[in-house]
C-alpha cells in the first residue's frame, strides 16, 4: 500500500529487504534464512550480545582491554551500539560499564553474531548457500555490510556470510539514505527496534525526517497497521488508499465552502521542544522506557532484578497502553482552541452625564425580555430638590419611538456606566433592598436620578 523507493535491512532483516527489492527470489531468501539459522546452532551457549548506549568511538575505547574476545557487532545510531563476544567476557564488560555509569544491557540471545565466533561456521555456510543466485533490481538496495547503495547482483552466498560475520553498519546506511534525499522511513517488523537509532541519526544529521513502525508488541491487528499507515501518510509517504479501501465503497467528501484562513496554529518545533523541556528528566527516562515496551530497559531504569523483573513484565503492556492513551489525550487537548475572558481591573470610571439624566446598571444585572426593573434611589445633591425613592417595580418598557431615526437609536447597543458612577451608582446612593421582592442574594436593581424618565439610549441595555 506504500510505494517502495528504497530498502535497507538490519542483519537478518537484510535478507527480507533483498527479496522485497527483487534482488533474491523468495525461494533463495527462505534458503538463506533457514540454513544459516540452522548453522548458528553450533554457536549456541558460547557467546552473547550487549547493547550499549554510547557512540561507537567511545565503545571501542571501552573495549580496548577485550581485544579478540568482544567486538562491535552493530552501529545502529549515534548513541546506540551493540557488541558481541564471549559470554564470560560480556558479563565482566557489563559490570565495568555499570561501574563507569554507562548504560549496558544484555540482549536475549546465547550466541555471538557479527563476531569472530561466526568464522567457525564459514565453510559450512559456503557449502549451504552456494546455490543462491542474485540478480539486479530497480529498487535501490542500501547495504549494511558496506553502508551504501549496491547492485543486488552481488548478493550471493559469500555476501550472506559477510552479512553475518561483519559489523552491521546501519547508521552509515541511514546517513546514505538521508544524503540521497529520503525523508520517510518505515520499519517493517513485529515491534519497532531500530527506530530509536534512526531518529538519533536524523537529529545528529540535522535533517527533518520521520520514521514509523508497522506493528507493536501486543498490537498486531488491523487497527495498529491502519494507524501506522496513517502515520506514514502524514509524514508524506505515498499510501494507496484505494487499495486499502477496496471493496468497502468509500466516499470522498467536499471540503467546507468557506475560505480558509491561512494562519498557522500548530506548534512549531521550538515550541514543542520548550514544552518538552519543562518535564522532569528522571520521569522522562522512565516513560521513555515504558513506551519502548522493553522490559530489560525498564528494569535498568528502575534498577530491579530477579523476580521483580518478571512482575514488571506482566504490568508493562497495560502501563504502556495507558501511557499512549494519556499522551494522545494530552496532546489533543493542547491543540484545542480556547476563548477566555479576564476581568478588567484598574480602569477609570466613565463620567456620568448629569444633564442628560442618564443612568447605569451594575454588571451582571439580569434582564427579562420586554420588561425592566427600576428603582429610584436617594439622589445626589444635584437632584435632591425633587428626588424620591420607591420600592422596585416591574414596569413594561417605554413605548417604541415613533420616528425611524429614533427607532434606529433605540436598537443601537451602547455601553453601560460603571457602578462607581458618583451620580447614578446604587453603591453610593441606594443600598440593595433586603425585603421582597429582593433579598440580600439578589443583584441590585437598575437606578437613575429623578430627571431621568427611564432608560434612554446610552443608559445601558
Amino acid at each position: 500500500m506504500c510505494g517502495l523507493a528504497a530498502v535497507v535491512g538490519h542483519s537478518q532483516g537484510e535478507i527480507a529487504a533483498a527479496v522485497v527489492a527483487g534482488g533474491l527470489s523468495l525461494e533463495d531468501g527462505a534458503r538463506v534464512v533457514a540454513l544459516r539459522s540452522r548453522a548458528l546452532r553450533a554457536l549456541s551457549g558460547l557467546g552473547g550480545m550487549v547493547s550499549v548506549a554510547r557512540g561507537v568511538d567511545e565503545v571501542r575505547g571501552l573495549l580496548a582491554g577485550w581485544d579478540g574476545r568482544i567486538g562491535v557487532a552493530a552501529v545502529n545510531g549515534p548513541s546506540s551500539v551493540v557488541v558481541s563476544g564471549d559470554a564470560d567476557a560480556l558479563d565482566a564488560f557489563v559490570a565495568e560499564c555499570e561501574a563507569a555509569g554507562v548504560r549496558a544491557r544484555r540482549v536475549a540471545v546465547d550466541y555471538a553474531s557479527h563476531s569472530a565466533h561466526v568464522e567457525r561456521i564459514e565453510e559450512e555456510l559456503a557449502r549451504l548457500l552456494a546455490p543462491v543466485t542474485a540478480r539486479s533490481c530497480e529498487v535501490p538496495f542500501y547495504s549494511t555490510v558496506t553502508g551504501e547503495a549496491i547492485d543486488t547482483a552481488v548478493l550471493d552466498g559469500s555476501y550472506w556470510y559477510r552479512n553475518l560475520r561483519g559489523t552491521v553498519e546501519f547508521e552509515a546506511a541511514t546517513r546514505a539514505l538521508l544524503a540521497d534525499g529520503f525523508r520517510v522511513f518505515v520499519e517493517v517488523s513485529a515491534h519497532p527496534v531500530v527506530a530509536t537509532g534512526v531518529r538519533e541519526t536524523f537529529e545528529d544529521a540535522g535533517v527533518r525526517a520521520g520514521v514509523v513502525g508497522t506493528l507493536r508488541r501486543d498490537e498486531g491487528g488491523l487497527e495498529r497497521f491502519t494507524t501506522s499507515l496513517g502515520e506514514a501518510w502524514a509524514l508524506g509517504a505515498d499510501v494507496d488508499w484505494d487499495a486499502y479501501y477496496e471493496g468497502t465503497r468509500p466516499q470522498r467528501v467536499d471540503l467546507p465552502t468557506y475560505p480558509f484562513r491561512r494562519e498557522w496554529y500548530w506548534l512549531t518545533p521550538a515550541e514543542s521542544a520548550a514544552a518538552a523541556s519543562g518535564g522532569d528528566t528522571a520521569d522522562g527516562e522512565f516513560w521513555s522506557a515504558v513506551e519502548s515496551g522493553d522490559i530489560t530497559r525498564l528494569s535498568s531504569v528502575l534498577e530491579v532484578t530477579g523476580d521483580d523483573v518478571e512482575a514488571f513484565g506482566t504490568l508493562l503492556p497495560a502501563l504502556a497502553s495507558w501511557r499512549r492513551r494519556r499522551t494522545l489525550r494530552s496532546t489533543l487537548d493542547g491543540w484545542r482552541y480556547r476563548v477566555t475572558w479576564t476581568a478588567l481591573t484598574g480602569a477609570a470610571a466613565a463620567p456620568c452625564p448629569a444633564a442628560a439624566g442618564r443612568c447605569s446598571s451594575p454588571p451582571g444585572t439580569p434582564t427579562t425580555p420586554g420588561w425592566r426593573t427600576y428603582s429610584r434611589p436617594s439622589p445626589p445633591a444635584a437632584c435632591a430638590s425633587n428626588a424620591t425613592t420607591s420600592p422596585a417595580t416591574r414596569t413594561p418598557p417605554p413605548s417604541p419611538p415613533s420616528s425611524p431615526r429614533a427607532r434606529a437609536r433605540a436598537r443601537t447597543p451602547t455601553a453601560t456606566h460603571p457602578p462607581e458612577c458618583s451620580r447614578c451608582s446604587p453603591s453610593t446612593n441606594a443600598p440593595t433592598p433586603t425585603t421582597p421582592p429582593y433579598h440580600a442574594a439578589s443583584p441590585p436593581p437598575r437606578t437613575w436620578c429623578t430627571p431621568c424618565p427611564g432608560p434612554e439610549p446610552g443608559c445601558g441595555p
